[in-house]
């Protein structure tokens, strides 16, 4: 490894774009001869292939990169990058007590639930149907906290099950976002949210891991794997922004940062990703984080994967209580996380904060906020969603989303000017057009997207028409 700019970059691997016309295997072959190479790894699917390589210098690496990048069958050259002092795979959260231990009400969570248990098993329940699956790319989960331990047994009919490599309690973000959606109730202090729908349903199935241990490159070919297993729902809790960019407030953004030779590869690698799954897997949607610079991710070439444009990925900014007394409906009830990212690019907002699971190891403090939590959320009710109406597709999804959702206010800092925490909510996402929360920004209401997500099996104009009047609460 060598360090440069804050950063860690490997010596010893890089990975290969072949064209997509071009037959992979022969071509990354005849590259490995050529350039003294060795093929160690490979994203069939994508054309992709990890090459070990062995040059002493950072200068030697970059010639033969650039060699590479010239040849006649490549279409980019891939190299792996971490930051400097933070573990690669650990994305940028705030380690910070959370300021509102039950942000989930300002989502409509426990409604939700309550509404999914007493409608939707006379709905779904049908012989020989399968559990919902959904793939979370993070490290693992630590099977020792109360959150998980009963899971080590088989796993049951019409509940939800953790399928992950067991972690230690250090390693705490896959826990935490895998305890958002399946934590068991009543003895952490935590309540997985599709664990609150166990018996309600077919269940569902969470897969953790598939060796996503690793750079960017790996978490692609953890997801590539869980699709080609029957996942529906990929929950991206991670992301990097390119290395000089400035968040909001003027300030340089330095967690997970990375040159713009590493971030230009991950953008390629990225697009041809969502070109396959576009092509073989269009039912699958993923879920991503937008980050915690408080930076505007509408900004080309800032931020990834957050910052692409794919129908089929969904984007979760943070928001948390306001403490002002109204009620939940209200615009002011939440106020965005001064550290998310923002823009129109966002297409929803959730609570930021979790708990840590609880385990032997008291951990001070005992939380942990930003958009990755978020995004589990946001999840979390994505599954539900699909559980209800199978054939949603994507776009129909986000649409249901935000139709659905609950108004966020705009605020204002001193030295900031105004600027958009999501795409403002539109007129034709509610049938009121005096609504007060057009133009508004949109905020996670799980319960009415399931309501909207249960008329659209019998009404598919629900997904196309105009928006729905919220019910105040």
């Amino acid at each position: 490894m060598s360090k440069t700019d804050g950063l860690v970059t490997s010596l010893e691997f890089l990975n290969i774009i072949i064209r997509e016309h071009v037959e992979g295997l022969p071509e990354a072959q005849h590259l490995a001869d050529k350039f003294g190479m060795r093929i160690v790894g490979a994203i069939a699917p994508l054309n992709v292939y990890q090459m070990r390589i062995s040059p002493r210098s950072l200068d030697e690496r970059d010639a033969l990169v650039s060699q590479l990048a010239k040849a006649p069958g490549v279409e980019a050259v891939v190299v792996e990058e971490g930051d400097l002092v933070r573990d690669q795979s650990d994305p940028d959260s705030n380690v910070i007590a959370p300021p509102d231990v039950d942000g989930g009400k300002a989502n409509n969570d426990r409604e939700a639930i309550r509404y999914y248990r007493q409608n939707v098993p006379m709905l779904v329940s049908a012989p020989g149907a399968r559990p919902l699956r959904i793939g979370v790319v993070e490290r693992g989960v630590d099977f020792d906290a109360e959150d998980f331990i009963d899971y080590l047994g088989p796993c049951q009919p019409q509940r939800t099950c953790v399928y992950a490599r067991d972690t230690n309690n250090l390693k705490l973000h896959g826990s935490i976002v895998t305890g958002i959606l399946a934590a068991r109730w009543n003895h952490g202090g935590n309540a997985g949210f599709l664990r609150g729908l166990d018996q309600a349903g077919n269940g569902f199935h969470i897969i953790v891991d598939r060796d996503s241990n690793g750079g960017i490159p790996a978490k692609i070919a953890a997801s590539v794997n869980m699709v080609e297993d029957g996942v529906r729902v990929l929950n991206w809790s991670w992301g990097v922004h390119r290395l000089g960019t400035m968040s909001i407030g003027g300030d340089a953004v330095i967690s997970n940062v990375r040159s713009p030779a590493a971030f230009n590869g991950y953008a390629t690698l990225l697009q041809r990703f969502f070109a396959w799954l576009q092509k073989h897997h269009p039912d699958v949607i993923v879920i991503n984080s937008a980050g915690n610079s408080f930076s505007a991710i509408d900004i080309p070439g800032t931020r990834l994967p957050s910052s692409l444009h794919s129908s089929q990925l969904l984007v979760v900014g943070a928001h948390q209580r306001s403490g002002v007394s109204v009620k939940v409906s209200d615009a002011a009830y939440a106020q965005l996380r001064r550290s998310s990212n923002v823009g129109r690019r966002v297409d929803i907002t959730a609570a930021a904060c979790a708990r840590v699971p609880l385990t032997s190891v008291r951990h001070d403090p005992p939380g942990l906020c930003g958009t990755s939590y978020a995004t589990a959320l946001v999840t979390g009710a994505v599954a539900a969603m699909i559980s209800v109406n199978p054939v949603l597709k994507p776009e129909q999804i986000r649409r249901l989303l935000r139709q659905s959702a609950l108004p966020l206010a705009r605020q204002q800092w001193p030295g900031v000017t105004a600027i958009d925490f999501t795409l403002p909510l539109q007129p034709g996402e509610r049938s009121d057009q005096t609504d007060p929360g057009i133009g508004q920004f949109a905020r996670l209401n799980m319960y009415q997207a399931l309501k909207l997500a249960v008329k659209s099996r019998d009404n598919p104009s629900a997904v196309r028409g105009q928006g729905v009047t919220l019910e105040p609460r």
